[in-house]
């Protein structure tokens, strides 16, 4: 069996196969979807203004390499007030846009495009099209971000204001008549 696995594994043309690899997945990338992203959330028709509490209760003890509880099950804080205290604020804005909203594209383009604490996320469409597009990276809103800020509509803009222990979240109305 060993000098089975040897001989075919001596016939196989690396370069020929890693060529179709690549082709393949050149092929594909233009339509993939990460299967956990969120879709068909409504476009906003007013400007809504809300605060998320980022406040944390553990599920579970957290332990030190000996067993001893550091942090026990129900501990609850909040990492933005836990930064804070320290001087320190989350710098980055999360924009969520519906990749298939022309007007919402458009908006994006105006307003954050050149921006580089900005993280573009997509409901709706293609990630690697609308990055191609907007010669920047562009990821999937996925559903453990849209529960946690508490996102139902796109646009949304999420942030942390400094001095603020809470994210801000900015839903805008940029449809077209």
């Amino acid at each position: 069996m060993t000098e089975w696995i040897k001989r075919k594994a001596a016939s196989i043309d690396a370069e020929k196969l890693k060529r179709q690899i690549q082709a393949r997945i050149k092929e594909r990338l233009p339509k993939f979807r990460l299967p956990s992203a969120v879709s068909g959330l409504p476009a906003a028709k007013e400007e809504k203004v809300y605060k998320v509490d980022m406040t944390y209760t553990l599920p579970y003890d957290i332990k030190d390499l000996d067993g001893n509880i550091i942090y026990p099950k129900g501990y609850t804080f909040n990492p933005l007030q836990l930064m804070a205290d320290k001087g320190i604020y989350y710098t980055q804005v999360l924009v969520i846009i519906n990749a298939e909203g022309k007007e919402e594209v458009e908006w994006f383009e105006k307003q954050f495009n050149d921006r580089l604490n900005v993280k573009l996320l997509i409901t709706d469409g293609y990630a690697y099209e609308l990055a191609m597009k907007l010669k920047r990276p562009v990821y999937y809103l996925t559903k453990i971000l849209k529960d946690k800020f508490l996102i139902e509509e796109t646009p949304s803009v999420v942030f942390q204001q400094k001095g603020d222990v809470y994210m801000t979240v900015i839903t805008f109305a940029v449809q077209g008549d």
